[in-house]
């Protein structure tokens, strides 16, 4: 299953999908995902 898909889905129920890792220091919010189905136009460049 794709994130964007997973986050589709729980966004559908009312939620939204967060992710987060946990160090040692304290947990960080990753949020950096794109859709891959749209074409990123710089990666052929």
């Amino acid at each position: 299953m794709y994130v964007s898909t997973l986050a589709e889905f729980i966004k559908a129920l009312g939620g939204e999908l967060e992710i987060r890792a946990n160090f040692p220091e304290g947990p960080v919010r990753i949020s950096n995902f794109r859709d891959r189905s749209i074409p990123d136009r710089t990666e052929n460049s």
